[in-house]
């Protein structure tokens, strides 16, 4: 179960996408507005990655 802190859940994935966790490491129900913006977040992060380090057709971090 999620803490309560001041950080809303998009500005969680930032950290959660850098450890290469996978999108599963949501912690949050699915169906809430919290899972959604979670996952919008980690989303962002991806697009942002210079190293494009995700494999979505694998849906896994690729190998370094």
């Amino acid at each position: 179960m999620p803490t309560l802190t001041n950080v809303l859940p998009f500005d969680e994935r930032a950290g959660v996408y850098r450890r290469r966790q996978n999108t599963d490491a949501n912690p949050y129900v699915a169906g809430t507005w919290q899972h959604g913006e979670w996952f919008d977040g980690w989303k962002n992060a991806n697009e942002c990655d210079p190293d494009d380090g995700y494999d979505w057709l694998e849906s896994r971090f690729k190998v370094e």
